[in-house]
């Protein structure tokens, strides 16, 4: 793994045990997103994070007791070392996502590669790996583009049928995290609600409310258009 993507894990991994940090990514970022090292699973480390909310609190303590592999305290502590606040966050996920969506379509086309295509066929996935690299085009026009490409030159149907199934998947991924967005602003009400009473006991009572509807809303997939038509109640 190239020092970039190990520094932007580690810091998404530190950001997300800071201030309940995790919540601003828990339906963008999965597992999958992270790479396994040589030394640390950073997988693993957010498996843990993942089975932790909402019912518990993710931070350094809760994710070193739930990861339960020696050695990781001391990383762990590390990547919260590397960060001073979770305020970037959601920033440097979608940096995360962009890479994984990367690096799918380089695997699906380097996996066609190997098999029998045609030289125009072969030809065509090398450009488009090399857009896939260059970090100067934006992956979410790569995908649709290379797409349209492969369909131009009469691709095998195999490639284009697996191409096609990873645009549909950033389809769902874009879905998601316009929903986060949504749940970012539900969660925002909710908390003015919070904030605007006098009696304690209401307030923690509605606390609590928030952190678990943060995990119904992301873990429970509730359509956009659901969580759009919530946002528009006036409190």
């Amino acid at each position: 793994m190239d020092s970039f993507r190990l520094n932007l894990e580690q810091t998404i991994i530190g950001a997300c045990l800071l201030e309940n940090g995790y919540s601003r990514v828990a339906g963008i970022l999965s597992a999958r997103n992270f790479s396994r090292t040589e030394y640390y699973d950073h997988q693993l480390i957010f498996e843990a994070i993942e089975r932790l909310y909402p019912l518990r609190p993710v931070d350094l303590i809760t994710v070193t007791h739930e990861v339960n592999t020696r050695g990781y305290a001391y990383y762990l502590a590390d990547c919260v070392a590397k960060v001073c606040s979770s305020d970037n966050l959601r920033s440097h996920a979608l940096i995360l996502v962009q890479l994984s969506m990367r690096d799918a379509l380089i695997r699906t086309l380097d996996k066609a590669r190997s098999k029998h295509v045609s030289n125009i066929t072969h030809s065509a996935i090398q450009e488009i790996i090399d857009k896939c690299l260059d970090t100067g085009n934006d992956i979410l026009e790569v995908y649709p583009n290379a797409l349209k490409y492969l369909q131009s030159i009469a691709a095998e149907d195999f490639i284009l049928a697996d191409v096609r199934r990873l645009n549909e998947s950033i389809d769902r991924k874009c879905a998601a995290i316009r929903a986060q967005a949504h749940i970012d602003c539900l969660i925002n009400n909710l908390n003015q609600l919070s904030n605007s009473g006098s009696n304690t006991t209401k307030r923690l009572t509605l606390a609590r409310l928030i952190e678990l509807t943060k995990g119904v809303l992301v873990k429970g997939e509730v359509k956009p258009e659901v969580l759009e038509s919530l946002n528009k109640i006036e409190l």
